[in-house]
């Protein structure tokens, strides 16, 4: 932004982006009964793999994504020189 500031172009004056939702509750118990367990051997049944170890859950496809994340950043554009923008073509 300040590259673009430099060569007066306008700038976002705000970043607009979802916030992420925390699932710590969704762990914390989990984490707790394993520091707790004096078993050798800890069972888990098929969702509990996928969850805990595979760390798929079902609302891991509601919620906000690295992808929705960086398409809401700008994107480092290079400032024109001469007014000659290195990124286009002639």
């Amino acid at each position: 932004m300040l590259a673009d500031t430099k060569v007066g172009r306008k700038i976002a004056r705000s970043i607009n982006l979802a916030e992420p939702t925390d699932h710590t509750s969704d762990y914390d118990p989990v984490i707790m009964m394993l520091k707790m367990s004096v078993d050798d051997t800890i069972l888990l049944d098929a969702a509990e793999f996928d969850s805990f170890v595979r760390d798929l859950w079902a609302w891991s496809n509601h919620t906000t994504t690295l992808r929705e994340l960086a398409a809401a950043c700008w994107v480092y554009r290079r400032p024109k020189r001469d007014g000659y923008d290195e990124d286009e073509t002639e």
